[in-house]
């Protein structure tokens, strides 16, 4: 079966966003040898939520796209319809299969000559290219294009043109840096975010901990920060800091460089329950975006600034991001909306004591074991995050006579007591 098509029946705007790599015309390298077209930024129809939708969509999967991949070319959201693209039969002839199926609001049929088995077929054949791997980091159908899309971790001639011995007229590429993991926040990869799960080891024990927010060290080079009890407890110094990979294993990837506790809570001179540590690992990065959500969610916010709360804030924008549920004890995310007090020296149960703490209060939801050294933030907008402070700790009641208290150090005290600046997204 035949896998081309004709220019014309790609979209303007693929057409528009083709680009070529090493200032070389579109579709061709430098050195006269076709390649796939690049774009930066993949276009999309207008998104929406179009009533039926998911129940409609569901009825064609079941019923015409999985039993006969051959016959359809697949449908997309634009606005407030979906859009069916039929390839074998007329408009005619498919917009009166989909009404006997009960497929009839807010539908759209048109024409395509790419189907679906088609683009299952390109796909499958770049995924099986051994000479990829390490570049092509995703490979897929993009319906409303009638093409398959390839991510590439970097722009790379030499794949370009290997994609296009597979198919130069289906396939577009586009970089989308950074090697996809399993999941991001229990087992985060570079880039790493604020709140994900981040296990300190040392002195024959290790212990899961979260990480806040990126930081430049004064030494040169991006860190993160958590909390000081993650790394020195009261029986040891667990200053080597891991990643947990999907398969449950520890991967060193940085090691602490400053903090303001040891073993018996806050130092001399310090203040609060904070650390930093550096990332030393070639090629890994902190970014400067957190986690939000419950669990092991993946969606994330930009850090734009860093901000301190006094005594008596009160709001509805506070949040706390970490990994606690890990463990079973938390979902990562807490939604406190009264600094009641700041400045609290704060003693903990096993024995450790910590200073200038901020308190956070909710009437019911505590942050939990493992989400110390998470972060605490503001939303502000619908992407954007304020970098208020690092979790340490909770009194782990709430409700009936009284609300829990989710203790903090405000960020200010580790731009104070050892420098450097917040890493901003």
């Amino acid at each position: 079966m035949s896998r081309k098509r004709t220019a014309a029946t790609m979209t303007a705007a693929a057409l528009a966003c083709a680009l070529a790599l090493t200032g070389s015309s579109p579709g061709n390298s430098g050195d006269g040898h076709r390649q796939v077209p690049w774009q930066a930024d993949l276009t999309h129809p207008t998104p929406g939520a179009p009533v039926g939708a998911e129940e409609n969509y569901t009825i064609l999967e079941d019923q015409l796209f999985f039993p006969h991949p051959e016959e359809w070319g697949g449908a997309y959201v634009d606005g407030p319809q979906l859009v069916v693209i039929t390839v074998t039969r007329p408009v005619a002839e498919a917009r009166q299969l989909l009404v006997s199926l009960g497929v009839v609001r807010n539908i759209k049929v048109i024409q395509g000559d790419v189907s679906i088995a088609q683009l299952n077929e390109v796909t499958a054949d770049v995924m099986a290219d051994d000479t990829l791997d390490g570049v092509v980091t995703s490979a897929g159908p993009q319906y409303s294009a009638s093409q398959v899309v390839v991510a590439m971790s970097r722009p790379d001639d030499a794949a370009l043109t290997t994609l296009a011995t597979i198919d130069p007229d289906l396939i577009v590429a586009y970089e989308e840096p950074g090697m996809p993991a399993a999941t991001s926040r229990y087992y985060d990869a570079s880039p790493y975010y604020g709140g994900n799960h981040t296990p300190f080891s040392g002195g024959g024990e290790t212990g899961g901990c979260s990480s806040a927010f990126s930081w430049t060290t004064t030494t040169g080079g991006y860190g993160m920060v958590s909390a000081a009890h993650c790394a020195y407890t009261p029986t040891a110094n667990r200053t080597t800091v891991n990643r947990k990979t999907s398969a449950g294993s520890n991967v060193a990837i940085g090691q602490v460089a400053v903090s303001s506790g040891l073993a018996g809570g806050t130092r001399s001179g310090q203040h609060g329950d904070w650390v930093v540590w550096k990332l030393t690992t070639s090629g890994q990065v902190a970014a400067g975006r957190v986690y939000t959500g419950t669990n092991n969610t993946t969606t994330s916010r930009r850090v734009i600034s860093r901000v301190s709360l006094p005594e008596n804030w009160k709001g509805s924008t506070l949040y706390t991001s970490g990994s606690g549920a890990y463990y079973g004890n938390g979902d990562g995310q807490v939604h406190p909306d009264w600094v009641s007090l700041v400045n609290q020296t704060i003693n903990y149960k096993n024995g450790q004591t910590y200073t200038n703490l901020s308190i956070a209060e909710h009437v019911s939801d505590c942050t939990g074991g493992g989400d110390s050294g998470g972060a605490v933030y503001l939303t502000s907008g619908t992407s954007d995050a304020k970098a208020v402070g690092i979790i340490s700790g909770s009194n782990h009641s709430g409700a009936l006579l009284t609300n829990c208290r989710n203790y903090f150090t405000p960020l200010s005290y580790i731009a104070s007591d050892y420098g450097g600046s917040l890493r901003l997204g």
